[in-house]
């Protein structure tokens, strides 16, 4: 190459002169640029933030319901249908007379005072004494149990107005009974405890010493399997004659079932220890007001 006066130049400083230009150019442009613009910082990135997950909820669980037990309901007992003919009566006819004894707490009836029921009517074909039922039989407000029943009745005078129409009603009910009398109803130990012969009764009478001998001779000759006293119970029992009296009602080799006891009274109620021996016997007392 020619200088400006024609003559050439040195190449290599020509070629140093190129060279430095460019760097000088590079340097340049890399100044402005970092200059004029900053770094671009790089954000961090957010990571995307797990979400709780939301539990499900446990519904309350719903208790089974107790349903109301439903008790059972009592069907109506049917009561037996009358025979033909025996819309009033047991035995085929209606009854009549005063009105049936009135029960214990109920007062006493008017008129002949017991106010028993009257006897029932004899069997068409003419059947004899009724037949016992070993269920019970009603005397008064007391169902009375048994197939041979003694009865003891108080004769003093305060109880002879209610003596007819009860002899009435027991033989209605029950066949062939025994009755034994006594005059008052003293509860004290028999003939028999106290080493005695029991007095001797005019023949064919039913009327005894004491309501123990009575029982004695009902249990022990007699072979009832139910005794029915009835009285007012104004008289004294004693401690002795209410032991001998749960002996002789007690089972035995003889009678395995025993002998049960029961009491009506028009006075006094039953105390205790009558009751239990009542109770023990498997009879039971009632008290007519």
């Amino acid at each position: 190459m020619n200088n400006a006066n024609g003559s050439p130049g040195n190449p290599w400083i020509k070629a140093l002169a190129c060279a430095a230009i460019s760097v000088l150019a590079i340097w340049f442009l890399t100044t402005r640029y970092s200059c004029s613009e900053p770094p671009v910082k790089e954000e961090p990135k957010e990571e995307p933030k797990e979400e709780p997950k939301e539990e499900p909820k446990e519904e309350p669980k719903e208790e089974p319901k107790e349903e109301p037990k439903e008790e059972p309901k009592e069907e109506p007992k049917e009561e037996p249908a009358p025979t033909p003919g025996d819309e009033h009566g047991e035995s085929g006819a209606p009854k009549t007379g005063p009105d049936p004894a009135p029960k214990s707490g109920e007062g006493k009836g008017s008129g002949s005072g017991a106010g028993s029921t009257q006897p029932k009517a004899a069997d068409p074909e003419g059947a004899g004494e009724p037949d016992s039922d070993p269920a019970g039989e009603a005397v008064g407000g007391l169902r009375v149990e048994g197939t041979r029943l003694g009865v003891i009745l108080d004769t003093s005078d305060s109880m002879t107005r209610y003596l007819s129409d009860l002899r009435t009603e027991i033989r209605s009910r029950f066949q062939n009974p025994r009755f034994l009398e006594v005059d008052g109803c003293l509860l004290e130990p028999s003939s028999q405890a106290r080493g005695e012969l029991p007095r001797g009764a005019p023949a064919g009478s039913s009327e005894r010493e004491s309501v123990m001998d009575a029982i004695h001779e009902l249990v022990k000759a007699h072979g009832v399997d139910s005794i029915y006293w009835f009285s007012d119970l104004e008289d004294e029992r004693t401690g002795a004659a209410l032991r001998e009296l749960a002996i002789l009602l007690a089972p035995s080799a003889a009678r395995p079932d025993g002998v049960r006891l029961y009491v009506r009274s028009t006075g006094r109620e039953v105390d205790s220890t009558l009751g239990a021996v009542i109770k023990q016997s498997g009879g039971s007392f009632e008290v007519l007001r």
